[in-house]
């Protein structure tokens, strides 16, 4: 399975909270994706991914990057695309 087949447009993300219905947030859908807890290497990857698409977490918790009020889809999708990338090219 990929993130991409959970966070799959704007209707399916959410903020502010892991689940909402039939939304994820970008932790919430990769905690769906990878299991109940995200391991640390799961959480590096997730990192790793934010700064690769051009994003800088600047301190915050990821959370707090997905819940911030000008995140928008396309900056989601950017790093949906580039989780998944990651994934296959690095197992």
């Amino acid at each position: 399975m990929k993130l991409a087949e959970i966070l799959t447009g704007p209707e399916a993300w959410c903020q502010r909270k892991l689940f909402d219905g039939r939304r994820w947030c970008l932790i919430g859908a990769t905690q769906m994706l990878c299991g109940t807890t995200l391991g640390f290497d799961d959480v590096v990857r997730l990192h790793r991914v934010l700064a690769d698409a051009g994003f800088d977490l600047r301190g915050q918790s990821i959370p707090d990057w997905n819940d911030a009020p000008e995140r928008t889809w396309d900056d989601i999708a950017r790093v949906v695309e580039a989780y998944d990338r990651d994934r296959m090219l690095n197992p």
